[in-house]
């Protein structure tokens, strides 16, 4: 079991404080302004900068598109494409999903296909069908980079059957994120594999209980995608899964997603295959009321023993994307000696990074890094730079970069 220990309230109290993390006119104690971009924040080895870039659409949903490029899908379904080097972006139209969706994520890598003037990537989104019914979908979009022409979809997969609708929003805790399946992981070496997370749809215990076991089936779960219409359950028991990648860790290949507990009780987790998670039978956080998963007295503020998280968060953070540092650029948290490199949780709920050194087995350490703003998803593109995208109406993308280091001499050193 890992739990932040009573120290945890005192380095986020003195980072708080720290010149240059927070607006010097904020009183000691009051709540940091929300979305207010906090130029230069202080960490343990860096001074990172901060700068905003205006998008011709909401930014929410982000994925690295080569080298400077970044592509933003927006809760409309409206899609622009970002040059950061530049700071330039334009609008390349929308991808034409019915009303009734909620977008849950966009993802490219290398091995997808791209050049000057289109390019492929995956979508996914929950559906609110006409029976009434919710689904999740991850479909291929073809993209028209130039913005002239339009954008196509082939749809990948889908759940299958759907879920009954319940009561309030229909579509929340959808989970819906993407990575690449990597074959030190699967044990398969097949390109187009992928991780998909689902979530419980909001559905409480007793609803999944009484849902027949088919339908039951893809719930709470992280898939493994093999091909187009064809899949198989991963692992299961994770609540609303927001942030998924491989990482290399204690000297292997790993799945590791960040997801949303109840009040309290966010974790990380190394995702291992076959693993259940405890979800909605085990929770280290409480229910918000009579419409949430209840767990029994007896499991409330415990986890699955068999598989427990790798850390867990309370109370709750919101944690989004979680990324595995890697390049030269922050080149502190970058292995630094060790068999593993730090990864780097978002924590929407909050408006702090969580940088997280793994080791043997356990987390070593978590320094949180205020930036002020809510950020929904949070990539690192291929020369190392952080870049989020804005969980709100204000289309922006924010850029991070270490602007000096800690050197041995007491203080900060520009690069």
């Amino acid at each position: 079991m890992h739990f932040f220990s009573s120290r945890m309230s005192i380095v986020a109290t003195a980072l708080a404080l720290t010149v240059g993390l927070v607006p010097s006119a904020q009183a000691v104690g009051e709540k940091p302004a929300p979305d207010t971009l906090v130029p230069v924040m202080d960490t343990e080895f860096y001074q990172i900068s901060s700068r905003k870039i205006s998008v011709p659409v909401g930014s929410p949903y982000i994925t690295a598109l080569g080298p400077s490029n970044v592509l933003s899908l927006d809760w409309d379904f409206e899609l622009a494409v970002t040059d950061i080097s530049a700071g330039t972006s334009r609008a390349l139209g929308s991808l034409g999903l019915p009303a009734e969706s909620r977008v849950l994520d966009i993802y490219w890598d290398s091995l997808m296909s791209s050049n000057a003037s289109r390019a492929s990537v995956m979508v996914s989104y929950g559906e609110f069908g006409a029976d009434k019914c919710r689904r999740s979908v991850l479909r291929e979009a073809r993209i028209d980079l130039t913005g002239a022409g339009a954008n196509s979809l082939g749809t990948v997969w889908f759940t299958s059957p759907c879920y009954p609708a319940a009561e309030g929003y229909p579509l929340a805790q959808s989970g819906g994120r993407i990575t690449r399946a990597l074959a030190s992981i699967t044990g398969v070496k097949n390109p187009r594999q992928l991780f998909f997370t689902i979530g419980d749809f909001a559905l409480s215990r007793a609803q999944m209980d009484a849902l027949p076991a088919k339908s039951r089936k893809y719930l709470t779960t992280a898939t493994l995608l093999t091909g187009p219409r064809e899949s198989q359950i991963w692992a299961r028991g994770l609540r609303n899964a927001q942030g998924v990648t491989t990482a290399f860790v204690d000297n292997k290949h790993v799945l590791l997603e960040t997801l949303h507990g109840p009040r309290g009780g966010d974790q990380i987790n190394v995702v291992e295959r076959d693993g259940d998670y405890g979800w909605p039978y085990y929770s280290y956080g409480t229910p918000y009321g009579g419409d949430q998963p209840q767990n029994t007295a007896k499991n409330q503020g415990y986890t699955n023993q068999k598989y427990p998280p790798l850390f867990a968060w309370v109370p709750s953070i919101g944690p989004t994307s979680v990324i595995q540092v890697s390049g030269p650029t922050y080149f502190s948290w970058w292995g630094n000696g060790q068999n593993t490199a730090d990864v780097i949780v978002n924590g929407m709920g909050t408006h702090w990074l969580y940088r997280l050194r793994i080791d043997g087995g356990a987390v070593r350490y978590v320094e949180p890094i205020f930036t002020g703003v809510r950020l929904r998803t949070l990539i690192q593109m291929p020369n190392g730079t952080l870049v989020g995208g804005v969980d709100a109406s204000s289309s922006e993308l924010i850029v991070f970069s270490p602007s000096s280091i800690w050197d041995s001499s007491g203080g900060y050193k520009a690069l």
